[in-house]
């Protein structure tokens, strides 16, 4: 990939194209004829690395053939901690390891996560496949979450088939044995640097050919209006008396007539509507977003001598895929990002959204403030994370 970007990631589609006609409609299916486009991204080698880690915890790895994953005890010792003998020998005997959030622990797959959820506005999360030869790890099935597959390594022979259920909620997982997956819709091989998005809800299946095979799987982990209206019902209900009253007495009695509380829910459902202010709501899921990602501070004790020696002639720019939100009032300005909220006085919100908005920038030309006010300030968005030196 030229950039970790989802741009980067998608070409040659475009996003407007990816999110007018794809995203959450249908299936899109890259072929590149380029081996090496996610080399920046992880390799065989790494996911070697990475199974050879003496700390390596059950909550980390799945271990699947078909059917549900495998028994943790089958690979893992009465602590948790990860037998790598007894991993090697199921990968031998056909069985497909995943490994659980790997973007939490290898940057470059943090990286791609925070560009998808900078253009979603949703969480993302990848999860690895390594698949030995002539196996699958799982039978088709569909996932309640949208799923974006890049092909590393080896190849991956794909079924893509019907929509049992058209845009699951996530308490809606696939059931083996209550959906069968239809004629396929598509059937090809997944080869590396190709990609395939599969909406949430669409079964699929892959299976290996004569080459092990390694793809990520980044998961889109959905934000639904439903999620915002049961938002929006809880918080109405802290203000208006009428949501907080019990249901009419008498209900739960055959026989009872429903018409008064139709008409009853109706006239509640069109005072939430009209009450309340759904930018608050989204503002919590907005929060919610931005609070479940940690900065990357590289050389975090180390680099602390280096932010002593920073200077106005130094150059600086916003950290990529900067999730923050910019608030004034009461004469001080806000910035939060992180979990974490960085507050200025009023005169110094311009150099604030000059730093997180824009590109590469002079420190000491920050507006609204000297040299030594700029200095400060840039010294500390670098220490939150915000911002780094160039």
């Amino acid at each position: 990939m030229q950039e970790l970007s989802f741009k980067g990631a998608i070409a040659p589609i475009t996003p407007h194209e990816f999110l007018a006609e794809y995203w959450e409609k249908k299936p899109l299916l890259v072929k590149r004829a380029a081996p090496g486009f996610y080399r920046d991204l992880l390799s065989v080698q790494a996911i070697d690395q990475v199974l050879a880690m003496p700390g390596l915890h059950r909550r980390d790895i799945r271990v699947a053939r078909g059917t549900d994953p495998l028994a943790v005890e089958e690979y893992a010792d009465k602590d948790g901690f990860i037998n790598a003998a007894s991993l090697s020998r199921l990968f031998t005997d056909g069985f497909t390891i995943i490994l659980n959030t790997l973007n939490l622990k290898l940057r470059p797959l943090a990286e791609i996560c925070r560009a998808f959820e900078q253009v979603l506005s949703i969480p993302c999360q990848t999860n690895i496949y390594y698949t030995p030869r002539l196996a699958q790890g799982f039978k088709p099935h569909y996932d309640s979450h949208d799923v974006f597959v890049f092909q590393v390594a080896g190849r991956k022979h794909w079924l893509v088939n019907d929509t049992p259920v058209e845009l699951p909620l996530r308490g809606q997982g696939f059931e083996a044995g209550l959906y069968e997956p239809g004629d396929a819709t598509m059937e090809f091989d997944l080869e590396p640097g190709d990609l395939l998005y599969i909406p949430r809800g669409v079964m699929h299946g892959a299976r290996t050919s004569d080459e092990v095979s390694l793809h990520i799987t980044l998961g889109a982990l959905t934000t639904s209006w439903a999620e915002v209206l049961l938002e929006a019902v809880a918080a109405a209900a802290l203000t208006d008396v009428e949501l907080r009253r019990n249901l009419p007495a008498g209900y739960a009695l055959p026989g009872y007539d429903a018409q008064a509380a139709r008409q009853t829910f109706a006239s509640l459902l069109n005072r939430v509507a009209e009450n309340i202010d759904v930018e608050s709501i989204l503002d919590v899921f907005r929060g919610a977003l931005q609070a479940r990602r940690r900065p990357y501070l590289e050389n975090s004790v180390t680099r602390l001598d280096d932010l002593s020696q920073i200077s106005a002639a130094d150059s600086a720019e916003p950290v990529p895929n900067l999730l923050y939100s910019l608030t004034e009032s009461e004469g001080r300005a806000s910035l939060a990002c992180f979990g974490r909220t960085i507050t200025v006085p009023d005169f110094a919100a311009p150099a604030l959204a000059h730093a997180v908005k824009g590109t590469r920038f002079r420190v000491g030309e920050l507006p609204g403030l000297d040299e030594a006010g700029s200095v400060a300030l840039v010294r500390r968005l670098v220490l939150e994370g915000a911002v780094r030196l160039v």
